[in-house]
């Protein structure tokens, strides 16, 4: 085992203490315990939310495998608002739109 320092909340560490007491288990192995168990769960979670995401883009692909919806959508939007961008050709930053179309199209 490698050895790490480790700073606590005051209070966590307080809990920590008087658990460790009550019943018997050096803190070293509930830390050990409580990490594990916090890893196999965030690891479940995100193995989860990828997999739903695979899906969605594979859905995405079956549904336009050349992209030509895709394409041509954003030539129809491209062909009505295009003349009347005032910001055309400058950055927008506004990232949340094009997220906000990305999840529409994945999700249908």
């Amino acid at each position: 085992m490698k050895a790490m320092t480790l700073r606590l909340d005051a209070n966590l560490q307080a809990s920590l203490d008087r658990f460790s007491a009550l019943v018997g288990t050096p803190k070293n192995r509930l830390v050990n315990e409580a990490v594990r168990l916090f890893l196999a769960q965030r690891v479940s979670d995100t193995e989860r939310d990828l997999s739903a995401t695979l899906e969605a883009l594979k859905a995405c692909r079956l549904r336009d495998p050349d992209h030509e919806m895709a394409i041509r959508a954003f030539a129809d939007a491209e062909s009505r608002h295009g003349g009347q961008d005032p910001f055309d050709g400058q950055p927008d930053g506004g990232k949340q739109s094009a997220s906000a179309e990305i999840k529409r199209l994945l999700h249908g």
